[in-house]
């Protein structure tokens, strides 16, 4: 599990004086991007290999009001990873409660030539991701999404 850490901005409030919808896309955003950078998928790694990550399917749980000032904590774990994608579940918590659940599923992706296509992450990276594996069962709301095996 990796934890990272935000303030609930003003303009990130909306009409009815809470968080506005789109931006806990973006605090989760925010958190994968700060999994990504742990587990090695850099700026570095991604103008030396011109791969990158794109996010494939996300869901949102909405459970509690967030409102201006908050200090959230978004624990992201990692449900599976396998040689070209990573599922990941996601916690949005302000002062110790949850109050939104994201699962999301990622790809990895190589940028070179005409169109973006699927690629396989090198070993080491693959082996830093599974270093934040959790057991779906421990999650609430966990997949929901998932790998399937092609025969």
């Amino acid at each position: 599990m990796l934890a990272y850490h935000a303030t609930c901005l003003p303009e990130w409030t909306d009409y009815n004086q809470h968080m506005n919808d789109a931006m806990y896309g973006r605090v989760f955003s925010d958190a994968i991007d700060a999994l990504m950078i742990n587990v090695g998928l850099n700026s570095e790694y991604r103008r030396s290999t011109s791969c990158t990550i794109y996010t494939l399917e996300d869901h949102r749980w909405y459970e509690r009001e967030v409102h201006e000032g908050a200090h959230l904590t978004v624990e992201t774990h990692v449900i599976e990873v396998d040689q070209k994608r990573i599922h990941v579940w996601q916690a949005l918590l302000v002062a110790g409660e949850r109050c939104a659940v994201s699962e999301t599923m990622l790809m990895h992706i190589s940028q070179e030539g005409q169109m973006p296509k699927a690629a396989i992450m090198p070993d080491h990276i693959q082996r830093a991701v599974q270093t934040h594996l959790t057991h779906s069962d421990l999650l609430p709301r966990a997949g929901r999404m998932g790998f399937t095996q092609k025969k």
